[in-house]
């Protein structure tokens, strides 16, 4: 492995021995020196290809034939999929003005919800890959009165969606069915900017990149030099009454950006792009008051904010943004390895890579700054 890899990992409070880490010092959540790893590209086939627009969210098709992106330029982007190659085959255009930003597919697969300014919009999928008039199915409002709703996801049952606004300090429901917006659930921190479902659609864990505490006691921080939170919600409550379905919240690091859950559920991994860190979070001590909910973490490359789970389970991908000190510099996907904790190798991609998905065979990452999407083989990579 090239370079100095950093890992902290904690044994999990079995006896109520170990406290918890809940404080929003920076002190209690230190910036690891950012890692490099052993290079994979010329292993990966990783291939880049241009769209019409900065990209943001990135959605695998059901079907694998289409990789979707939400575009800068006011389009879903529609790219052709042969393996982990694309092609850029038509984009559907949205309101005017408008800035797309997250992504997200219905648990059947037949529908897309797009996060807007103040609203999401809705496409039907097998019309989006037919570039048909009717793929746009329509918007509902969030609400956002600072216009920045940047995050997605449906319900279990893909009856409501859920968005972060991110300076709005809340997450917006919307029933999907009625196209009806539903309320605001208040978080107790600024810069919103992830939404995820635990596996049984009962929990949805919100992070927000500097808790209102901290805000507080540091009126001038320094970029990245804040704490924030993972907000616990109660999805049955926020569909029927937003405002009182928090849960609870836990301080988990500098800016944290973006969170995956495990398939069990039982580890919520989350981007701390201040930290220059992956964090493992014991979902069941995340709120404890006796126990550390942190179970590992890793440092990974610099401003980590994309990440997706990979080879059932055994490895994290992250996408490396390194977004302030070298925005139009390629960056890198970071392999790793869950039971070790430690990063396994990286592929090159394009600069400040946001977003990550992928199925069974391919992973894809939207570079923001390149106005590109970049697919790799993930059977070429030697991960466990």
């Amino acid at each position: 492995m090239d370079g100095a890899v950093e890992a902290d990992v904690v044994v999990p409070c079995g006896d109520g021995s170990t406290p918890p880490t809940q404080s929003f010092s920076l002190s209690a959540w230190p910036a690891l020196t950012a890692a490099t790893a052993t290079d994979w590209t010329a292993m990966s086939g990783v291939t880049t290809t241009s769209v019409s627009g900065q990209p943001a969210g990135v959605v695998v098709s059901p079907d694998g034939g289409w990789v979707f992106a939400a575009l800068a330029n006011g389009e879903l982007g529609c790219l052709k999929r042969t393996g982990a190659a694309l092609t850029f085959d038509h984009g559907i255009s949205v309101t005017t003005g408008e800035t797309p930003f997250g992504l997200a597919k219905s648990p059947d697969g037949t529908m897309l919800a797009m996060s807007l300014s103040d609203e999401i919009a809705l496409f039907d999928v097998a019309q989006a890959e037919a570039n048909t008039s009717g793929a746009l199915l329509g918007y509902v409002t969030t609400m956002s009165v600072m216009k920045t709703s940047i995050d997605v996801t449906f319900s279990s049952d893909g009856a409501f969606a859920f968005v972060a606004l991110e300076y709005d300090e809340e997450v917006a429901v919307v029933n999907i069915t009625q196209k009806t917006y539903v309320g605001a659930i208040p978080i107790a921190g600024n810069a919103v900017t992830s939404v995820v479902l635990s596996p049984d659609g009962k929990t949805l864990y919100v992070t927000d990149e500097e808790a209102k505490e901290f805000a507080a006691a540091n009126p001038s921080p320094a970029q990245d030099q804040i704490v924030g939170n993972v907000n616990v919600i109660d999805v049955a409550t926020a569909e029927t009454s937003p405002a009182t379905a928090v849960v609870g919240r836990a301080f988990v690091g500098r800016a944290p950006v973006r969170a995956r859950v495990s398939a069990d559920g039982s580890t919520l991994w989350v981007t701390a792009r201040g930290s220059n860190a992956l964090l493992a979070l014991d979902t069941q001590n995340l709120l404890s008051t006796t126990c550390n909910p942190l179970l590992s973490m890793t440092a990974v490359g610099p401003a980590p904010v994309g990440l997706a789970i990979l080879d059932g389970g055994k490895v994290v991908a992250v996408a490396d943004s390194n977004r302030f000190l070298e925005p139009t510099m390629d960056q890198t996907v970071m392999f790793v390895g869950v039971s070790s904790a430690s990063v396994l190798g990286q592929v090159t991609v394009g600069a400040f890579p946001r977003e990550i998905d992928a199925d069974t065979s391919d992973l894809f990452v939207s570079n923001y700054d390149s106005e590109s999407v970049s697919g790799m083989v993930l059977g070429q990579l030697p991960l466990p």
